[in-house]
């Protein structure tokens, strides 16, 4: 029940934000600060002992199209004697659990009654994404199995025990003998071997992707 009450009071204080129409006089959000997902925002020239609201979103939604999902935070905080008033919350809900993106959240401030002024807004980024770096590929001698320079029968031989699983490859000699375009080490790829070291014209199917 308690938990419905809150509900109802959150999407009735949207509803009071977004009738509001008479700005407040001298009142001032400043700069959202962020870390670890935790955001701290102060107003200033508010009125002495008035109940301020803060309402935090997810980016880009309308006030007027806010809805219950789209709430990240709301609370309540009475404003001190010198018109300031911090608001410190967890915003961490908003961020996704596998980002693509920058993660940005909305802030509405205002009076509890509203009927004094319209909410003060800004965004805060409490996220910043960093996209996750290709994986090192081993720069190597396709069909050079052995580590002696030059492809020969013995290069198709260490193929072959690796196809076997006589031997554990290193992850060069993974890249390296895996050379019919086909993922994973097999027979196949030890006759390519075999053909390039008789043939020094054949071209692996590899590097003919």
């Amino acid at each position: 029940m308690k938990r419905n009450i809150g509900k109802i009071l959150a999407m009735a204080i949207v509803a009071i934000m977004m009738m509001s129409t008479i700005a407040f006089a001298d009142a001032a959000m400043g700069e959202p600060a962020v870390a670890d997902n935790t955001v701290t925002v102060t107003l200033s020239g508010l009125t002495a002992n008035e109940e301020a609201t803060i309402l935090v979103v997810t980016d880009e939604v309308a006030l007027a199209s806010v809805t219950e999902s789209d709430i990240v935070y709301i609370d309540q905080l009475t404003v001190a004697e010198d018109g300031t008033v911090t608001f410190t919350l967890d915003a961490s809900a908003a961020v996704p659990a596998e980002p693509t993106a920058d993660v940005y959240v909305d802030i509405y401030c205002g009076y509890t009654n509203m009927a004094d002024a319209a909410p003060l807004s800004g965004t805060a980024k409490i996220y910043t994404y960093v996209a996750p770096e290709d994986p090192e590929v081993p720069e190597v001698t396709y069909g050079e199995a052995d580590g002696v320079k030059g492809i020969t029968l013995n290069d198709a031989l260490v193929t072959l025990d690796i196809a076997a699983d006589n031997i554990v490859p290193t992850e060069e000699q993974k890249v390296a003998v895996d050379v019919d375009a086909v993922s994973g080490v097999t027979l196949n790829d030890a006759l390519c071997i075999l053909e390039r070291a008789a043939d020094e014209t054949y071209v692996f199917p590899i590097e003919q992707k």
